[in-house]
């Protein structure tokens, strides 16, 4: 037994203002088919596409649903049409129901602190010593994430969903966060009966991360690979190294570029001339710091550089002529978590 398609219909809809308060009212029809005759309306009800109860509209944030009535086609039996009603009263106004699936879900903004290193502070200035070295170990700054957790009442519990949405990463827009930036901490259940109906109170957690869940983690190592083959790195004296060596994103050395600017720029420059791109990568795009701003460097004609600016946190501005443009480390960007459509879990 399932829902095979959920589609709005355009016809039968209706509102209203009324009274002095200014009550509106909506009506919204839904047309909802079944594979089943044993299909009943609470299948039809939470099908993902449904408005549930105390569900905002789509195009007026002051009315949540007030009632859903499901009635089914009487010919085949497996069409039903569903009328959403929808009202600018209050959750207060709007009497607690009766049964508890059809009560509005709890919705709960939180906070975790934690600590995070950071690699420049509120000026721009970069965490190194005054001769240009990390500081070690590196500083650390107080930091919070968002955390959301909505409980809702429904006829039973999925573990397969839980199973599909734990540790996975929004792939879709969530609650305004872009994709990849929210994780589905978890879905847990618990089994409640009231008003002689059995439900579940079903507990849906999250967290986001302005950051994002993606890794971006440091080339470095001790080997390089060419043609499938890994050869070891060696010092001067022929011995490996017993440090890292920065990588340059393809297994090779990163090379020791460094150039000037050979004009100054303003802000809002996205291409400038250098004398010389010997040391710097041929294929694009890589990215260098001048100053305290990272840019990246998407081209480059005959020393003539097009640049995308202000990139990986820092601030676009203006550089003297002359100054010293240097080969950025290259981090390779690793996905940990799988990703899932979050808005199929139809969460108000």
């Amino acid at each position: 037994m399932s829902v095979i398609s959920v589609r709005a219909l355009t016809e039968g809809r209706s509102g209203s203002q009324t009274n002095d308060k200014g009550i509106r009212t909506s009506v919204r029809k839904f047309g909802v088919r079944t594979n089943s005759l044993a299909d009943d309306d609470t299948v039809v009800r939470y099908a993902v596409g449904v408005p549930r109860l105390y569900d905002v509209h789509p195009n007026d944030p002051g009315m949540n649903v007030e009632s859903v009535q499901c009635s089914q086609d009487s010919f085949s039996g497996v069409y039903w049409e569903v009328v959403v009603n929808y009202s600018s009263k209050t959750p207060d106004e709007q009497q607690q129901a009766e049964n508890p699936l059809e009560r509005r879900s709890k919705v709960e903004w939180g906070k975790v602190d934690y600590q995070e290193a950071y690699q420049q502070d509120q000026d721009g200035q970069a965490m190194v010593n005054s001769a240009q070295e990390p500081f070690d170990p590196p500083r650390q700054r107080d930091a919070k994430r968002i955390t959301l957790k909505i409980t809702r009442n429904e006829p039973s519990f999925n573990p397969a969903l839980a199973l599909a949405y734990q540790d996975h990463v929004n792939a879709d827009v969530f609650f305004g966060a872009d994709p990849g930036l929210c994780k589905c901490q978890g879905i847990t259940g618990s089994e409640d009966y009231q008003n002689n109906i059995t439900f579940w109170s079903v507990v849906y957690e999250f967290e986001f991360r302005k950051e994002g869940f993606d890794e971006y983690i440091l080339d470095q190592g001790f080997s390089t690979l060419a043609n499938g083959v890994r050869t070891l790195i060696r010092d001067q004296h022929g011995t490996p190294v017993t440090q890292p060596v920065l990588l340059n994103g393809a297994g090779g050395l990163l090379s020791a570029g460094r150039t000037t600017l050979s004009d100054a720029i303003g802000a809002g420059t996205n291409f400038f001339t250098v004398p010389s791109s010997t040391g710097f990568p041929t294929t694009f795009p890589f990215k260098v710091r001048i100053d305290n701003e990272i840019l990246s460097v998407t081209n480059n004609v005959a020393n003539l550089w097009s640049v995308d600016r202000g990139q990986d946190g820092t601030t676009a501005a203006g550089h003297a002529m002359g100054a010293a443009i240097v080969l950025e480390p290259v981090y390779l960007l690793r996905k940990p978590y799988a990703r899932a459509v979050f808005s199929d879990l139809n969460l108000p």
